[in-house]
C-alpha cells in the first residue's frame, strides 16, 4: 500500500533485455512473445500456490502485478525488436509504458485486465517521431494478442492524457495511479508529476467527480456494506472505496503512501491497520473468486461462499457454519473500510473557500449543553470538550437527541471520542439516558439516522445489547438481502418513512424515493401510513422493530429468543410493566400478521375474529401492522410489492373494525356487491339479446347470476370488486360446451398479472397442468383460487409476478402485436398477456377433451418444458442441507370450517407448485385455495383442499398419508438432475 512497484516476478530466466537487447543474438521477438505467454499462462498456478501457503490477498495481487509488468517488458522489447535497427533506440527515447488503475496499485486479480498507457511524443515532434510511436504501440497490442495478455491500453502524449484527465473522471482516476513499467523513465516520471500536479490543483473538481461517480457506483451496486451477496469491488465498503480514500489522499495531501499519511497525521496508525486488513480481505477473497469460477467476477454469491470458504457443514454449538462465521468477519472488515472511507474523505476533501467559510459558521444550539454547535448537517463540540463529555453517556446522549430532532449527525471529530469513550462507559445505562433514548425513539422522521449513528459508533450495542449479538450476522438464505442488524435499521428507515403523509406530501408512485432517501408511500400504501401516524407510543414501536430479529442467530424460533431478549432490554431500560409487556408480545408476534396474509384465506371470517381476539384491542393492532410492513421493507428491493401491501391494508381494516365492534370491511358489503354484480350483468346480457322481451330475458339472466354468485366462495366475493364479478359472469354464461376460455389483464396498482380461466367442466389434473404452464413461463404464482360451481364448470384465478418484463420490454414474437406499456416500473406488454392466455385456454383443452392417457402424457411433458425455460446463468436454489431449512408438510384442520390446509415448506424452485399440484391431484383432492409466500430460502406453498365430494379431510391416517405423499415428492424434486444448458 506505498507507492513502491511491486515485487518482480523472481523465478523469471535472466534474458538480456533493455537498451542492449538487440544485440542479443540469442533473442528474438518471437522468444519474448512465447516468454511473456508462458509467464501469463502460469500466473494461475502461481497464484493458487501462493493462497495455498497462506500469502494474503495484497502479496497474491502483488505477485500477479509483477508477473504482468514482466509480460509487457518483454512485450515492448519485442515490439522494438520487430523494428529496424538503425530506429530501435530511437523508438526507446520517444516510448514508455506506465501501469495504471489497478495494475498501477499492484492490485491485479487472475482474471484482470491489465491497464498501461503508452506514452509517445507531442505531435509538434514530427510525422516520423509519431509513426515509431505508433509501430511500438501496435507492436505490443500485437504481441498481448499472441500472448494472451488482456490488455487494456490507451496511447497519448503527455499533454493529451492530462486532456483525457480533465474530460473524464474515470480516465482521471486511473491516471492518478501511474507506475512506470519500462521504456523512458523521464517521459514516465515526467508525466506521473504532471499528472499528480494536476490533480492537486484541480482537487476541488477532481474529488468533487470523484464523489459523484463513486455515489453512483455505490447506488448501482450495493449502496451498504452489508449486503448478503456483495460486489467486492463497487459495492459500498468494497475496494474501490479503498481507491477513493487513495484520490482523496493524493489530491488533499500530494501522495498514497500510507505510511506518509501516518507520519502527517492525516491518518491515524489503527486506522491504517484497519485499511490494509481490509484491502488484504478483499484481495483474497475476489483472488479467491477469480480462480474458482474461472473469469472475473466480483459479486461473491452465497454458492460461490460454500465452495471458497472451508469448514464443517454442521452448525456448530453456535449455531453458525464456518461459511456464516468467516462471512460475519469478513462484513466487518469492509463496514469497517467504508465508515473509514467515509471519515476521510470527510475531514480532507478539498472544498472550495466559500463552503469552507459556510461549514466554519456554526450556530449555538439553544437548550444544548456543553457548548454543541450545529453547522451544515453536522453536531459538534469544542475540540477541548469532546473526550470529557464523550466519556459520560448522560452527556453524550443528547446530542444525539439533537441529531433525531434536527437530522444533523455529530462531526468525524465528535464521532471518532464517542467510538473510543464507549468501551469505557459503565454497564448499566443510567435512568436518565434511558429516558434520553425513549425521547429519540419517539422524535420523528430522523429517528432512523439519529439510530443509524448510534450503532455505528457503538452506542446503540451498549443501550441494546441484542443489537451488538446481531452485529453482521449473516442470514445464510436467498430471502434477505442484508445482514440481520442491517435489516433491522432499514426496517426502522421504512417505519420512520411511514411518517410522511403521502396525500399532503403528494407524492404517490412505485419505487421514487425522495431527497431524504425515504421510499414514497402511496397508493395501497396510505393506510400504513396512516396508521403509523396514530400509533400513540411511537418510542416504544421504534424500539420493537429494532429488536424484531434479535433473537437469529440462536438456534432456535429467533421469535422466541428474541422475545426473551426484549424482556431483558426492558429490564435494562426501566420501561413500565405496560409497556414491557408489549414490546415482548410485538417481537414474539412479529410474523403472525404477515403469515397469515400471505399464507391463509384472510377472507374468512374465522381467520378474521380469531386474530382479533389474540390482538384484543385497536392500539396493538396498529403498531404491529406497521412493523409486519417496516419488515417487509427492510428485507430486500423484491420483497415488498404493493400487492403485498394491499393484502396487509385489506387484514388490518378488516381486523381493526371487528375490534371496533362492526364488521370486517371487506364482508359489510358483500350482499350490495353480489347484487350490484347481479344486476350489472343482467342489464348488459338483457341488452345484447336484442329481444323485444327484454324485462323477462334480464329476469332470467339476473336469476342465473345470483345462483352462480351464491356458489362462489367467500373468499372470491369479499375481495372482488363488483365489475369485475360481472366480467366473471360473462365468461362462465358464453362458455360453450366441453370447452374453455382464458384471459388475462395486468394490474398496474400491484403489478400483478391476474390470469382467469373458465371450463364447462373440471378434471383433477388440469390445475397441475395450468401450474406447469405458467412455470414453464417463468410467471411467478402469489395466489390462485379455484372456484368449481354446482354445474361442473369451474373458474380459476392465478395472480402472478411476470419478472421477464421489468423494463426495457423484449420485442413481441412474430405474429403479437406491439401494444402500448404502461409507463410505471413494472408493465407486462398484452401481448404477452395473451400469449400466456392462450397457453392456458390450450393446454385446458387437452386437459379436459383428450383421453385420460393423453392428457398424463401431456403432463409429463411439463418438467422438461419448466426445465427448459430457465433463463440462462441462473443460479440454482440452495439446498436444504445447507439452508438449514428442512422441507416439511404441515396440516391444519382448525383455520378453515370447509377445507383443510396444507402448508408446503420447501426450497423455491421453478415446478415446485406443479409438482405438488400433481401430487395433490393423484390423492384424490381438489384444490380451492392456493397462496405462496416466502420463509427464508424456502417457499411455502399453502393449499386449501377438499375432497372430491367437497368435504374437509380429517381423518388422522388419512391426513398423515397426504402429508407422506407430499413429502416423497417434494423430496424427490429437489433430488432431480437439471440439464446443465436447462
Amino acid at each position: 500500500m506505498t507507492d513502491a512497484p511491486p515485487a518482480t516476478d523472481a523465478t523469471a530466466e535472466p534474458v538480456e533485455t533493455g537498451p542492449g537487447a538487440d544485440r542479443n543474438a540469442a533473442v528474438d521477438s518471437a522468444t519474448l512473445t512465447r516468454r511473456a505467454a508462458d509467464r501469463w499462462a502460469g500466473r494461475l498456478d502461481r497464484a493458487r500456490a501462493a493462497r495455498e501457503a497462506g500469502v494474503g490477498g495484497l502479496r497474491v495481487a502483488a505477485i500477479l502485478s509483477a508477473i504482468a509488468d514482466d509480460c509487457v517488458r518483454d512485450l515492448y522489447e519485442a515490439a522494438l525488436l520487430d523494428l529496424p535497427e538503425d530506429v530501435r533506440r530511437a523508438a526507446r527515447r520517444l516510448t514508455s509504458v506506465v501501469a495504471t488503475g489497478g495494475t498501477g496499485r499492484g492490485e491485479l486479480c487472475p482474471h484482470s485486465d491489465v491497464d498501461v498507457l503508452l506514452l509517445g511524443p507531442k505531435a509538434l515532434r514530427g510525422p516520423r517521431a509519431a509513426q515509431l510511436h505508433r509501430s511500438v504501440v501496435r507492436g505490443v497490442v500485437q504481441g498481448s494478442w499472441d500472448a494472451g495478455l488482456p490488455l487494456a491500453h490507451a496511447s497519448h502524449s503527455v499533454r493529451s492524457a492530462l486532456a483525457a484527465m480533465r474530460a473524464d473522471i474515470q480516465t482521471a482516476t486511473a491516471f492518478t495511479e501511474a507506475r512506470p513499467i519500462c521504456g523512458d523513465a523521464d517521459r514516465s516520471a515526467g508525466f506521473i508529476a504532471a499528472s499528480r500536479g494536476w490533480v492537486r490543483r484541480k482537487a476541488v473538481r477532481f474529488c468533487g467527480d470523484a464523489l459523484l461517480a463513486r455515489q453512483a457506483e455505490r447506488n448501482a451496486h450495493g449502496e451498504t456494506p452489508f449486503l448478503l451477496e456483495p460486489d467486492l469491488k463497487r459495492a459500498s465498503g468494497g475496494l474501490r472505496d479503498a481507491h477513493l480514500l487513495r484520490w482523496v489522499a493524493v489530491a488533499a495531501c500530494g501522495t498514497t503512501d500510507l505510511d506518509e499519511l501516518v507520519r502527517s497525521g492525516d491518518l491515524t496508525a489503527a486506522d491504517r491497520e484497519d485499511l490494509v486488513a481490509a484491502i488484504d480481505v478483499l484481495l483474497d477473497v475476489r483472488c479467491g473468486l477469480h480462480l474458482a469460477v474461472g473469469r472475473a467476477r466480483d459479486v461473491f454469491t452465497r454458492t460461490d461462499q460454500l465452495e471458497l470458504i472451508p469448514g464443517p457443514e454442521e452448525r456448530g454449538p453456535d449455531a453458525r457454519r464456518a461459511v456464516e462465521t468467516f462471512m460475519r468477519q469478513f462484513l466487518t472488515r469492509t463496514g469497517g473500510l467504508a465508515e473509514l472511507t467515509d471519515r476521510f474523505v470527510a475531514r480532507h476533501r478539498p472544498r472550495r473557500w466559500q463552503t469552507k467559510l459556510k461549514r466554519a459558521v456554526r450556530r449555538p444550539l439553544r437548550g444544548a449543553e456543553d457548548q454543541l454547535t450545529a453547522g451544515p448537517n453536522t453536531l459538534d463540540l469544542p475540540a477541548a470538550r469532546q473526550a470529557e463529555v464523550a466519556a459520560d453517556p448522560a452527556r453524550t446522549m443528547p446530542v444525539f437527541g439533537v441529531a433525531a430532532q434536527t437530522g444533523s449527525l455529530p462531526s468525524p471529530e465528535l464521532a471518532d471520542a464517542i467510538r473510543e469513550a464507549v468501551p469505557l462507559w459503565p454497564v448499566e445505562v443510567p435512568r436518565t439516558v434511558a429516558a434520553e433514548f425513549d425521547a429519540l425513539l419517539a422524535a420523528g422522521v430522523h429517528t432512523a439516522a439519529a439510530v443509524r449513528s448510534l450503532h455505528r459508533h457503538g452506542v446503540l450495542g451498549w443501550l441494546l445489547p441484542p443489537m451488538e449479538q446481531v452485529r453482521c450476522l449473516t442470514q445464510f438464505n436467498q430471502y434477505h438481502t442484508y445482514t440481520v442488524d442491517e435489516h433491522s435499521l432499514r426496517c426502522v428507515e421504512a417505519a420512520c418513512g411511514m411518517l410522511i403523509d403521502p396525500d399532503a406530501d403528494g407524492r404517490v408512485g412505485h419505487g421514487d424515493e425522495d431527497d431524504s432517501g425515504l421510499p414514497p408511500w402511496g397508493g395501497c400504501d396510505a393506510t400504513v401510513s396512516a396508521a403509523r401516524r396514530a400509533v400513540l407510543d411511537s418510542g416504544l414501536l421504534t424500539l420493537a422493530v429494532l429488536l424484531h430479529d434479535c433473537g437469529k442467530g440462536a438456534g432456535r424460533d429467533h421469535s422466541v429468543v428474541g422475545a426473551e431478549r426484549a424482556w431483558d432490554v426492558a429490564e435494562r431500560l426501566g420501561l413500565e410493566p405496560e409497556r414491557r409487556d408489549l414490546l415482548v408480545w410485538l417481537v414474539a408476534h412479529h410474523l403472525k400478521m404477515t403469515h397469515l396474509v400471505l399464507r391463509r384465506d384472510t377472507a374468512d371470517p374465522a381467520v378474521i375474529f380469531r386474530f382479533a381476539r389474540e390482538v384484543g384491542d385497536v392500539p396493538r393492532l396498529r403498531m404491529l401492522y406497521v412493523l409486519s410492513a417496516a419488515d417487509l421493507r427492510g428485507v430486500g428491493p423484491d420483497a415488498w410489492t404493493a400487492w403485498k401491501g394491499d393484502l396487509l391494508a385489506s387484514f388490518y381494516e378488516d381486523v381493526r373494525r371487528v375490534l371496533d365492534g362492526g364488521r370486517p370491511a371487506s364482508h359489510e358489503h358483500a350482499e350490495q356487491r353480489l347484487h350490484a354484480a347481479a344486476d350489472s350483468f343482467a342489464d348488459r346480457a338483457a341488452a345484447a339479446t336484442g329481444s323485444g322481451r327484454i324485462d323477462v330475458e334480464r329476469a332470467s339472466l339476473r336469476a342465473w347470476a345470483e345462483r352462480k354468485l351464491r356458489q362462489f366462495s367467500p373468499h372470491l366475493i369479499g375481495l372482488r370488486d363488483p365489475d369485475l364479478l360481472t366480467d366473471d359472469l360473462r365468461v362462465l354464461h358464453d362458455l360453450p360446451a366441453g370447452g374453455a376460455a382464458a384471459d388475462g389483464r395486468f394490474d398496474p396498482q400491484t403489478g400483478t398479472t391476474e390470469y382467469r380461466l373458465a371450463a364447462s367442466s373440471a378434471s383433477t389434473g388440469l390445475f397441475a397442468r395450468l401450474a406447469g404452464v405458467l412455470a414453464a413461463r417463468r410467471l411467478e404464482v402469489v395466489d390462485a383460487v379455484v372456484e368449481t360451481l354446482e354445474d361442473g364448470s369451474l373458474l380459476d384465478l392465478f395472480r402472478v409476478l411476470d419478472r421477464d418484463f421489468i423494463p426495457p420490454m423484449p420485442t413481441p414474437p412474430p405474429g403479437m402485436g406491439a401494444t402500448a406499456v404502461s409507463v410505471i416500473p413494472m408493465a407486462v406488454p398484452d401481448w404477452r398477456v395473451q400469449q400466456v392466455a392462450d397457453a392456458l385456454r390450450a393446454a385446458a383443452d387437452s386437459e379436459l377433451g383428450d383421453a385420460a392417457a393423453d392428457a398424463a402424457a401431456s403432463r409429463a411433458k411439463v418438467p422438461a418444458a419448466i426445465a427448459a425455460s430457465r433463463p440462462f446463468g441462473t443460479a440454482p436454489a440452495l439446498p436444504a442441507e445447507v439452508t438449514g431449512e428442512p422441507i416439511r408438510v404441515t396440516a391444519d384442520v382448525d383455520s378453515s370450517d370447509t377445507c383443510t390446509v396444507f402448508d408446503v415448506f420447501a426450497t423455491d424452485a421453478p415446478g415446485l407448485m406443479f409438482v405438488l399440484a400433481s401430487a395433490i391431484a393423484e390423492q384424490g383432492l381438489i384444490v380451492r385455495l392456493a397462496k405462496i409466500s416466502t420463509h427464508l430460502d424456502q417457499v411455502v406453498d399453502v393449499f386449501y383442499v377438499t375432497d372430491r365430494d367437497g368435504a374437509k379431510v380429517v381423518d388422522p391416517k388419512r391426513l398423515e398419508q397426504i402429508q407422506d405423499s407430499l413429502l416423497a415428492r417434494v423430496r424427490a424434486f429437489e433430488g432431480q438432475d437439471v440439464p446443465p444448458d436447462a
